[in-house]
This record gives structure tokens, C-alpha cells and sequence, in this order.
């Protein structure tokens, strides 16, 4: 016989609270609410006698270092052992209590996998006693989305009414108000697949039979823009110009707006680049209006405060400036979301459809990699020879001579500012070249080089001006103040001619011309045409790209750097 008071909520992982969730045992003879981790009370146990005695439950999780999606499990005392790693890589999700009397988003997991509690009574019988498992919550989105104020979700994967040409009729609306995206007319039908669905920029178009919707108005849409035309429209509302995402001013820039175009009532976006699937959130309420392409920062302003009053895709609310675009989702809610509900609804659509920072960076676009965690060849005396590049092209930093040799520490790569450097194998690198490079300057010499292309000024990092600026060259030049000595940070370098920027951690970029010349390779520490220019520098990871990336993939890149790091 087991009895259970689990119902609590306990204070876990660096003092981060946490609420508890629904648990389960494996056959359902139980359910607890509390938290996976947990100062849980004592299991009460009858033994084979009769006799009354207690097993500790699970405590004391241990969270692991930053980045690691798993912790450690185990009891309080560790009498029985129940070490093991719980998969927390999972999104957040709603749970309540057994009476309902709280809702909350938090991190879940779905299987504990523990094996049982063996306990011996006071008579030598050993008994088992199952330990938890079985998590079950509800994705925390789906509790949003079904608040009562989603008025239109429609999703490529589901409800989709198509002929044997894989055109679409009917495009179910799941939000459960039945508005439906609706197109009779076969030549003006767009085609499914299972990228999504795809409106030709002729005729096609799908409409919402109308419906009641005023501003607050917000907008979700997953799409590419497959090509790009001047005034086209990505969506409007019931009517013509009554809720407008359209293309304009210029390739690729979107821009919405109500009521017609005016340029003091409107917003535009240039983060979504032509032929490439992004997430748009678009708020229509009159001043308080905003507009964000994936995880760049918002355009604010000013729409006018016409209501929608039913969804068009694809065209006009007039049936005319058909756009080419294709679609995976459509959220719509009659509501100013909280930042906690956009953020959640965001995040929902960014895990099912945007690619992850390693994604990016296993394209053909990375040309270098270093790591100083990985593939690194060192001496007995952790002098580095080779730093293997790890994106597969081959370009790893390399230096036979000993003297010349940077020192391996679990902080970095140490170049010592007197003669170490390490260099690439020259290869083609031309602009745009793109830099992220995780360093500190442990010492500030005026005109040395944290880094270089292969020759004379070919794609420079150099400590110029006074301490601590940082000045970057390829012809012409930026300079950055905001890296203190002695500080590790992240600096993005784009060398890209008049549009180069110039970033250190997350501050303000500095943009402007640094010039046209080609990298054609890289060097680390030292100018790329002469043992000059040494510089005193620890690093811990560059990543080079021959690509003006995307302000989303430079979005994920950064933040893939700053979770690693604590940057």
C-alpha cells in the first residue's frame, strides 16, 4: 500500500521558483502535483508486517552548467540510488494543480524513466516502490491560442481540403470560429506542398468569409516571399487596404499599413530577405502599432485605425495585387497580446519552422570554425600546433614553430602580444565576409592585430586610436569602444564595402565604409603580411562566413555565442 501528499511547490535550481506540474507513475495508480525536482515529503510504505515506515522521495536536483539540457537526481540522503539525467529540453508548457487553482507556464519533461525505490522493513522483506515517471502537460501555447481572443489559425500541415492537382479550396480554420480561408474559383486556387501553400503572384488569393474583427488587431504569419513586386499584398483585411501587409518601398522591405499608404502612417521592415521563410508579427492599434520579422528588434509607429473585419491572403481585400508567397501558418487574434503570450506564441512558431543557430552554421556559407573546446592539437606543454576548423572546408589556424605557439587553457586560445600567431592555408574569402569572433584583450598596444585576412589590410581587427577602441580596415575603417581590456565579449565584423558594421556584444552597431579589399584567408594575432603587430588576446571561438548574413542568422549566431559564453 502506498499514500502520497505531493501537492507543493518548491524553490529549485539557483533559487529560480518553479511551479509544479501534473505526475504520474507509470501505471497511472497515482497522480501527484509537484514539481520533477523537489524537497518532495516521504513516501509512506505498509510493509510485509504491517509496520508504517517512510521512503525519502526524490531531492535536491542539481541544475548543469549553462547550455546542458539535462540535470542530476538524486535523494536526500542517498540511501537508494536514483541517479540520472532528466531531459528538460523541452518547451514550456501549462500546467495547474489537482483543484485548478493555478495555471503557469513552465519548462516540462515528459519521462523520468526511474527505475523503483527498493526499501527493506524492519522484518528483512524488501519491498519496491515505483519512483515517478510518466510527466504529462499541455504545450502552453495551445492554452493561449484557445483564450477566446484567436480568431483565425490556420496551418499547412492540418485541414487542408485540396483536389488531385494538390489545389486549395478550403483552408480550415482550427481556432474553432469556423472562418475558414475560402477559394471556388479553380484558377485562382493556390497550390499545396508540404513546404506550404503557394500563391503564384497571378491570381491565386484565399478569403475569410467576413468577420467581426477591430483593432487591437495581431498578426502571426509564417511565409516566404518568393519573389518580390512592387505595392503586391501579403495579406489585407476584409475589404480593400483594411489591414495591409504589402511589398514596398524596395526589395525586400515589407510594410504594413490600414487605409492606404501614407509614409507617417506606416511601418516598414527590411529583416526578411527574398526567397527565405520568416516569422512576421504584425500589431495593428492605431499609434501603439509595431511590426517585427523574426527576433529583430521591432518597427514602431503610427497605422490608421480602420478595422480589419475579415482576412484576405494572398491579394487585395479587393481581389488585385495577387503577391508570390508561401505560407505555413497564419495566427490571428483580436487582442495586444502581453509580451509573456507573444513571446510564447513566437517561440511556439520558431521551434516548429526556423532553423537553429547550428542549422545556420552548417551551411555552405561558414568557410571557418574554431573552437578552442574542440579539436585542438597541443603539446605536453599546451602549446597549440593545429585549431582545427570544424566547419569542413579545411581551413584550419595552424603554426609549427614552437616559439611561435599560442598556449591551450580551458578559458581560450592565448596569444602572447611578443610573437604568437596562428594562419590559414590561404583560401578564397571575398565580400561580404562576415566575423564573429569571441575574445578578450588581455593588453591594449596601440595598432595591434587581434586579427587579419592573408595579406597587407586585407580584412582587419587592430587596436587603433586609444585603449580600449578597436578599429576594423579592409581599405577604410570603424571604430568600436565598447570592449573593455581584460574582458571577454563578442565582436561582429561585416565587410561588405559602404554597408559594413561593426558590432561588440550587443551595443549599438557602428556602419559605415571600411573599404573593398579581400580577405583571401586568415590570420590570428599578427598582421597577415609580416611577422608585425602581434596582439595580446585570448579567444575562445571565431566563426568566419562569406555571406552578409540575415538579421535573423546573425540573431541566432549571437545568441548561440552568448549562451555558450554568459556574454
Amino acid at each position: 500500500m502506498k499514500s502520497f501528499n505531493l501537492d507543493t511547490t518548491v524553490t529549485v535550481c539557483g533559487g529560480t521558483p518553479q511551479e509544479p506540474i501534473n505526475v504520474s507513475n507509470s501505471n497511472d495508480t497515482y497522480v501527484v502535483d509537484t514539481l520533477v525536482d523537489l524537497e518532495l515529503p516521504d513516501i509512506t510504505v505498509t510493509d510485509s508486517d504491517g509496520t508504517v515506515a517512510t521512503v525519502p522521495s526524490m531531492e535536491n536536483v542539481v541544475c548543469t552548467p549553462s547550455g546542458q539540457t539535462s540535470v542530476r537526481v538524486s535523494n536526500s540522503d542517498d540511501t537508494y540510488d536514483v541517479n540520472t539525467s532528466v531531459d528538460l529540453e523541452l518547451p514550456d508548457s501549462s500546467v495547474s494543480n489537482s483543484n485548478n487553482s493555478y495555471v503557469n507556464a513552465l519548462p516540462a519533461t515528459e519521462d523520468l524513466a526511474l527505475p523503483n525505490i527498493n526499501f527493506t522493513d524492519s522484518d528483512g522483506t524488501v519491498t519496491s516502490v515505483p519512483s515517478m515517471e510518466d510527466i504529462v502537460a499541455t504545450p502552453f501555447y495551445t492554452i493561449i491560442l484557445a483564450d477566446g481572443n484567436t480568431v483565425l489559425w490556420v496551418d499547412s500541415e492540418e485541414n487542408v481540403t485540396k483536389n488531385g492537382a494538390n489545389k486549395v479550396s478550403v483552408w480550415g480554420d482550427k481556432s474553432s470560429e469556423g472562418n475558414d480561408l475560402l477559394q471556388a474559383t479553380g484558377a485562382s486556387q493556390p497550390l499545396y506542398s508540404t513546404n506550404g501553400i503557394l500563391f503564384d503572384g497571378v491570381n491565386d488569393f484565399m478569403k475569410a468569409i467576413p468577420f467581426t474583427l477591430v483593432q487591437p488587431e495581431m498578426v502571426y504569419i509564417v511565409f516566404k516571399q518568393v519573389t518580390w513586386s512592387y505595392t503586391t499584398r501579403v495579406f489585407d483585411g476584409g475589404s480593400t487596404n483594411a489591414m495591409v501587409l504589402s511589398q514596398r518601398p524596395a526589395s525586400p522591405d515589407l510594410n504594413i499599413q490600414v487605409g492606404g499608404y501614407s509614409s507617417s502612417l506606416s511601418l516598414d521592415n527590411t529583416n526578411l530577405p527574398v526567397n527565405t521563410f520568416g516569422i512576421a508579427r504584425c500589431l495593428y492599434d492605431g499609434v501603439n502599432s509595431k511590426f517585427i520579422i523574426d527576433n529583430t528588434t521591432p518597427v514602431t509607429g503610427s497605422v490608421s485605425t480602420l478595422s480589419a473585419g475579415g482576412f484576405s491572403l494572398g491579394a487585395r481585400g479587393g481581389n488585385s495585387l495577387h503577391s508570390n508567397i508561401e505560407v505555413k501558418e497564419v495566427i490571428i487574434r483580436k487582442v495586444a497580446d502581453s509580451a509573456t503570450n507573444e513571446d510564447l506564441i513566437y517561440q511556439y512558431l520558431s521551434d516548429k519552422y526556423l532553423p537553429t543557430a547550428e542549422e545556420v552554421l552548417a551551411s555552405s556559407d561558414t568557410v571557418l570554425w574554431v573552437d578552442s573546446e574542440e579539436n585542438v592539437t597541443k603539446d605536453a606543454s599546451n602549446l597549440v600546433s593545429v585549431w582545427g576548423d570544424k566547419s569542413g572546408n579545411g581551413n584550419d589556424l595552424l603554426q609549427a614553430t614552437g616559439s611561435a605557439q599560442p598556449l591551450y587553457s580551458t578559458n581560450g586560445i592565448l596569444f602572447d602580444g611578443v610573437n604568437d600567431f596562428m594562419k590559414a592555408v590561404a583560401f578564397t574569402l571575398v565580400q561580404p565576409e562576415m566575423v564573429y569572433i569571441v575574445f578578450k584583450q588581455v593588453t591594449w598596444t596601440l595598432n595591434d592585430r587581434i586579427y587579419d585576412g592573408d595579406g597587407y589590410l586585407a580584412m582587419v581587427i587592430s587596436q587603433a586610436v586609444s585603449t580600449p577602441a578597436l578599429n576594423m580596415h579592409a581599405g577604410s575603417s570603424l571604430n568600436n569602444t565598447n570592449l573593455p581590456v581584460n574582458t571577454f565579449g563578442i565582436l561582429r565584423a561585416l565587410y561588405n564595402g559602404a554597408n559594413s558594421k561593426l558590432i561588440i556584444n550587443d551595443t549599438t552597431p557602428i556602419t559605415g565604409n571600411v573599404g573593398t579589399n579581400n580577405a583571401g584567408g586568415f590570420t590570428i594575432a599578427k598582421k597577415g603580411d609580416s611577422n608585425s603587430k602581434f596582439g595580446n588576446i585570448e579567444v575562445k571561438e571565431i566563426i568566419i562566413r562569406k555571406v552578409a548574413d540575415s538579421a535573423t542568422n546573425e540573431t541566432l549566431i549571437y545568441q548561440y555565442l552568448s549562451d555558450k559564453y554568459g556574454i
